[in-house]
């Protein structure tokens, strides 16, 4: 089983893109290790919002540079994988290259070396807190290259189960299922 962790999009994108190395939680953990980006259902951070928004400075520095538009985030699906190497109080400033844009705690999980799927696994329902899934294993699974841009709706995609469809021919897939 692989520990996962369910981060609301455009985020998920962001940690898995590069942009995005700080994750803010509520409490510490002790896991350091590899853990699976999966993008939540919930489409709350749209709100009220367009990717220029995200792609805008904030006051501490850059969002989301490069932030895809909305109808090509993936939800309720896992991404890939990043490597947990820290857990630090946001007061702690002795954190060297502490991404200070994203960090707004109270617990900023240090996140490196973001690693793709090559294509997403939809359908997979998320869950609070660090939690376990059975990720295929498969070689090639991951892309080999960082910074990731996204998946276009016409990509392969694969549903939790294994299940492989090619994309605007089902409906589901090709909106990755929002409708």
């Amino acid at each position: 089983m692989a520990k996962c962790m369910t981060i609301k999009q455009p985020l998920a994108w962001g940690v898995i893109a590069g942009w995005k190395k700080i994750e803010n939680r509520g409490s510490p953990t002790n896991y350091r290790g590899p853990v699976w980006i999966h993008a939540g259902k919930s489409r709350d951070y749209l709100t009220d919002t367009n990717p220029a928004y995200w792609q805008k400075d904030s006051k501490d520095g850059s969002r989301l540079p490069e932030c895809p538009e909305f109808h090509d985030l993936v939800f309720g699906a896992i991404l890939g994988v990043v490597d947990l190497v820290d857990c630090v109080h946001e007061d702690d400033t002795n954190v060297p290259g502490l991404d200070t844009a994203h960090t707004n705690g109270p617990w900023c999980y240090v996140l490196e070396n973001p690693r793709p799927l090559k294509v997403p696994i939809l359908n997979v329902t998320g869950q609070l807190g660090i939690w376990n899934y059975d990720i295929p294993q498969s070689k090639g699974i991951l892309l080999p290259i960082v910074p990731y841009r996204g998946w276009s709706a016409r990509d392969e995609v694969y549903y939790a189960g294994g299940k492989k469809n090619k994309g605007p021919t089902d409906r589901k897939v090709a909106d990755h299922g929002q409708k």
